[in-house]
């Protein structure tokens, strides 16, 4: 009998100097980079990492991937310790979640979830990071408007949350993606030049445009 096998590559460990720093972009589509130019490391992450002088930032996106529910892989305090927590010399975690918490309950018949709900989600998040002695930095939940998926609900959540990420002091740092993509005729839409075209996902310059918003400040590598 013939056994076929598959072999699947979940991370690569790398050689570096004494003392390197490592982030962690922990979060969605919006990190994972739906919507760039496939293999061509146009995604925020990569763009960010062109611009920190040392140090690195490893991408653990999954595009689908929710604060509150499991959907495309575990739901982010349930992975947190096994996609963040376990990265070695870490020191710093980005985070961009809510969109999908936003437009998936009209897809799979689920209830919307309250402002407080993503709230108390997020602030869970920052107390773990903490508590390992991280420093984390929050994006603002970005706009999908334009998304088919979307709905006036799951915008009107969105500006609650969004208001909150902008004052809290949960964070060390905050970087107003949404606000820097955003259209400024219409806040809930992307800018029509970095939209991919779905109404929820950047292109390439929007990616690098998100990127742009990370302070190094926060983002001491």
């Amino acid at each position: 009998m013939e056994v076929e096998s598959r072999y699947y590559l979940s991370g690569v460990d790398v050689l570096a100097p004494d003392g390197t720093k490592v982030a962690v972009a922990f979060g969605d589509s919006w990190f994972e980079g739906v919507g760039t130019t496939i293999g061509a490391n146009h995604r925020s992450v990569d763009f960010l990492n062109r611009r920190v002088s040392q140090g690195w930032i490893v991408n653990q996106g999954i595009a689908g991937n929710r604060l509150l529910r499991d959907e495309v892989g575990e739901h982010a305090p349930a992975r947190f310790d096994r996609d963040a927590l376990s990265i070695p010399a870490l020191t710093h975690v980005l985070i961009h979640f809510g969109i999908n918490d936003l437009v998936l309950p009209g897809v799979l018949n689920e209830p919307m979830p309250a402002a407080d709900a993503l709230i108390d989600g997020f602030t869970a998040l920052a107390a773990r990071a903490h508590d390992s002695g991280l420093n984390i930095l929050a994006a603002t939940i970005g706009p999908f408007g334009a998304a088919e998926i979307g709905t006036p609900d799951g915008l009107a959540v969105r500006r609650q949350v969004n208001d909150w990420i902008r004052t809290t002091d949960v964070f060390d740092g905050v970087f107003d993606s949404a606000a820097a993509v955003a259209d400024p005729a219409a806040p809930d839409f992307i800018r029509p030049a970095w939209d991919s075209g779905d109404g929820m996902h950047l292109n390439d310059a929007g990616a690098e445009a998100m990127a742009a918003t990370v302070s190094l400040d926060d983002l001491v590598l």
